[in-house]
């Protein structure tokens, strides 16, 4: 016992004035480095210090949660005798939280903070019971539809369910009696109240609450079948035929599409939630059953991504969207060749607001068991006939005897091919950022493929046949590289001064894979002969019959090659047209050269296709392009000759898009844009080069670095700023500000093309921070201001504080938006200073901003280039005890 105690005694020291003294001469957010202080350990310091890692959590205060069991033991809520306005508010705000866990929230902050349905069992009322079962059916069927998709990421969709029960003790085919008992329930009461005598406001107003409370169980319903039609397709054993699956789907598509218009004309109904937004009462539907705070826990230790729960309209408007993108999912079956499936998931994804939910169902309608598309075909069989529409090779077309060696490497082949192809559509169904990502990785894989087939190709040379699989395989090549190049404009990754190059690279590409369709052809009837000829081997083969046989060929196949050759020559000449009009830009100087660049343009050349250059061939070189460049610049009419270029172009690639409206497209929406866009272009540069408005206007990837223009930019957006403030406030209109002597230093005007352009950057912004959670808290320390007594230094002393550790994007924002909540807060108390506390921040930011706005590159570079992480370490400024004992000294008073 003697040497336990020994042991556990421990010889503590007090080291906390040690440490403050070995502290005290860090700076803010300063790290010790020691020896094994690696990269890690400083992020990890810097994370654990930051309060990012607090972001989106909602203070419980002295607030008790209790679990739903407990709620009703001490009788905290009701689990019967629910008023019809209430069904009605729970059903719309437990969608409005569905909805927002589709949009990549996890179920803890969004479904289960109904507590209903924690445990619905307990629930007495059967409308609300059947209600709240249904629900986690529905979210049952999702979850595992999205997880056997898999097509998310972290951002689209959280799978995990923080151990909540999904109603798994209620068979999912007891849930459409069940949902059918409750609406004749609800519709015999309706009836009731009809042939009720009485037509007093009363008894009308509670029917029409009750016809609405049948419209959304009625909807339930519906939503749920839909879901339920797809379950059924899925499953191994006596799953649904397709022409069934159709037939119920669309079905249920039309009824809960027709009940949303009627939901939404009463949404209204039910009860409200409280409007008051304040630190401790966040956006969250807060009526009964609703709280934000029960599953808090549960979460991780890493920062929760701050969850804004949807209004009620707005998850009206989602329904109808993901309704109508279930629908037009559907039409995938429609379509024959594969190239087309392909186009069709390519363009699905591109659809805004990007949709999980129906991306997952796309994956799981086209191939729902292993690899079998719409659960008839195989995959495999898919893959081969797009190559016999492409080229016909022999060795698909049965008619040539193969030995087994041959057979099992022509299967083999295109078993890899399959399941390439199949890893295309997975990525295709990944939202748009994640796809460029994937598509680098799938490169490899084409160069594999490309050495397997050159290989394949050799032993069916020697075997004599002719079959040419590199130009099928080379077709799709070339068809990825454009698809990964043109994601770069859709998620605007390219800066303007690359343009050119990109556009030099398209236009290579598509020249190339015009040239492979045309090769693709002479195959294909190459081909077609050679078969023909086996047929008929005992036949003569005379040059008429081979003639015969040949414009045979091209009147059954030509038009599918003949569709392929003018789409891409016109993709050709559109993507020729802007690099021209791009390499006239950059002559005449509208597009400006990057200033203060750290390297070369071959160097920024080589980095942005260097996904690419693992596929030798593929690419022009930087040499190429500067020598194309070089040449215009060197022509004294190069400018002009360019814009002629470029508008003949235009008018060539209009030309072969409108030819295509002729046949029956698949992608008949792509070509209409292609023609406006064309059509557009062409008459803009007819103008310009008649004379019409020479004066066009420079577009500069930096902006003008001259520190007065800036400061002219400065008043206008802060003064924007300002007056948007204030009309939100609503404490003024537009009239009243145009007309108000005391506001007529907030009348500038965003006249100039590119301070409009700053103006919306700023206003997107804006409109991102206040849906922020730190949003409250600048707006409470401007509510906190001395404003009658206050001095110019205090002010300035005060705002020092915030640029302490150096100036930043997001510290320059927080500093307008506390600065134009001040000035709100003077005009709704009505002031005497209004406009001396205006230039008074007005003079501050010009004086400590705008210097090094201008050394950054101009308002535009700054506000483009802005992240709204409002939640690093700019808030130890609103937080920190130095500054709030400067505050209580100087500026507040309490």
């Amino acid at each position: 016992m003697d040497s336990l105690k020994k042991i556990n005694t421990y010889n503590w020291i007090d080291i906390t004035e040690d440490f403050k003294n070995a502290t005290e001469k860090l700076k803010l957010g300063e790290l010790v480095h020691d020896v094994m202080f690696s990269l890690y350990d400083a992020m990890a310091a810097i994370e654990l210090m930051d309060p990012k890692m607090d972001a989106g959590m909602v203070g419980q205060k002295n607030k008790k949660n209790y679990k739903f069991e407990d709620m009703i033991k001490e009788n905290l809520i009701k689990i019967d005798s629910f008023t019809t306005e209430e069904l009605i508010g729970i059903i719309d705000d437990t969608y409005s939280c569905l909805v927002t866990w589709m949009n990549g929230h996890s179920l803890a902050q969004t479904v289960f903070i109904n507590v209903f349905l924690h445990n619905p069992q307990l629930i007495c009322d059967k409308t609300l019971k059947t209600f709240c079962i249904t629900m986690l059916k529905i979210v049952d069927m999702i979850s595992n539809f999205i997880s056997r998709a898999a097509v998310y990421e972290e951002e689209d969709f959280q799978p995990k369910n923080y151990g909540f029960d999904l109603a798994s003790n209620v068979n999912i085919s007891k849930i459409l009696p069940m949902l059918k008992v409750n609406e004749d329930e609800i519709r015999t009461e309706i009836c009731n109240e009809s042939e009720n005598n009485s037509s007093t406001n009363t008894n009308h107003d509670r029917r029409k609450k009750m016809e609405a409370l049948l419209i959304r169980i009625k909807f339930t319903k519906y939503f749920f079948l839909c879901f339920y039609a797809f379950k059924k397709y899925l499953y191994q054993q006596n799953a649904l035929s397709l022409g069934e699956f159709l037939s119920q789907l669309n079905e249920n598509l039309d009824l809960s599409e027709d009940l949303l218009v009627h939901w939404l004309a009463t949404i209204d109904y039910g009860i409200q939630p409280n409007n008051i937004t304040t630190i401790t009462n966040p956006d969250y539907p807060t009526i009964i059953g609703f709280e934000p705070l029960i599953n808090q826990r549960l979460l991780a230790p890493s920062f929760p991504r701050y969850t804004k729960i949807k209004s009620r309209k707005e998850t009206i408007q989602f329904l109808r969207e993901l309704l109508q993108r279930i629908r037009k999912l559907l039409k995938v079956q429609e379509i024959e060749k594969f190239i087309d499936v392909l186009k069709f998931f390519n363009t699905y994804s591109q659809q805004t607001p990007s949709c999980v939910v129906s991306r997952s169902l796309l994956q799981l309608f086209y191939l729902p068991q292993d690899d079998h598309v719409f659960g008839e075909r195989e995959f495999i069989q898919i893959v081969k006939e797009s190559c016999k529409r492409f080229i016909k090779p022999p060795i698909l077309c049965g008619k040539i005897t193969l030995d087994t060696d041959t057979k099992e490497n022509v299967e083999s082949f295109f078993d890899f091919c399959s399941r390439f192809f199949k890893k295309i559509l997975q990525i295709y169904g990944h939202n748009r950022a994640s796809q460029r990502g994937k598509l680098e990785m799938i490169f490899k894989d084409v160069v594999y493929i490309g050495e397997q087939c050159a290989v394949l190709e050799q032993i069916l040379i020697y075997r004599k046949f002719c079959d040419h699989l590199q130009v099928w395989i080379m077709f799709y090549k070339f068809y990825f590289i454009s698809q990964y190049l043109l994601t770069g404009f859709e998620l605007e990754l390219y800066s303007i001064h690359e343009f050119g190059y990109i556009y030099f690279e398209l236009d290579h590409i598509w020249d190339y894979i015009s040239l492979i369709v045309k090769r693709a052809l002479e195959n294909y009837m190459e081909h077609e002969l050679f078969l023909n000829s086996t047929n008929n081997s005992t036949t003569v083969n005379s040059k008429n019959s081979r003639k015969k046989n040949k414009s045979k060929i091209i009147r059954n196949r030509f038009n599918i090659h003949e569709i392929f050759i003018t789409y891409y020559k016109g993709m050709n000449q559109m993507a020729a047209a802007m690099n021209r009009l791009m390499m006239a830009f950059m002559i005449d100087e509208k597009i400006k050269p990057l200033k203060q660049s750290l390297n070369s343009e071959e160097i920024r050349y080589k980095h942005r296709f260097s996904p690419l250059l693992q596929l030798e061939g593929t690419l022009q070189s930087y040499l190429n392009y500067s020598e194309c460049f070089d040449s215009f610049v060197r022509s004294k009419s190069s400018t002009r000759l360019l814009y002629t270029e470029a508008c003949q172009l235009f008018e060539q690639a209009r030309k072969h898009f409108e030819s295509l409206q002729q046949n029956d497209l698949t992608f008949q929406d792509e070509v209409q844009s292609y023609i406006k866009v064309a059509k557009t272009n062409n008459i803009v540069l007819k103008l310009f080069l008649s004379g019409h408005n020479e004066k066009m206007p420079t577009v500069a990837y930096f902006d003008d670095d001259n520190e007065e223009e800036i400061k002219q930019y400065t008043r206008c957006l802060f003064s924007e700023l300002t007056r948007e403030q204030l009309l939100h406030s609503g404490a003024v209109d537009e009239t009243a500000i145009e007309t108000n002597p005391e506001l007529e230093f907030l009348n500038f005007q965003l006249n100039n093309f590119s301070l409009k352009q700053i103006g919306r950057d700023l206003k997107a912004i804006s409109e991102e921070f206040a849906r922020s959670s730190e949003r409250n808290r600048v707006l409470e320390r401007a509510q906190q201001v001395d404003i009658d007594h206050v001095n110019y230094e205090d002010f300035r002393q005060f705002l020092e504080e915030l640029f302490a550790n150096g100036i930043t994007r997001e510290r320059i924002v927080v500093l307008f938006f506390f600065c134009s909540d001040v000035v709100v807060r003077a005009y709704t108390n009505r002031v005497a200073n209004l406009k001396r506390l205006f230039n008074w921040f007005l003079n501050y930011i010009l004086d400590r901003v705008c210097s090094w706005v201008a050394n950054h590159g101009g308002w535009k570079v700054v506000l483009g280039t802005y992240v709204p992480a409002f939640s690093q370490t700019v808030f130890y400024w609103l937080g920190s005890a130095a500054i709030v004992m400067f505050m209580y000294k100087k500026i507040f008073n309490y």
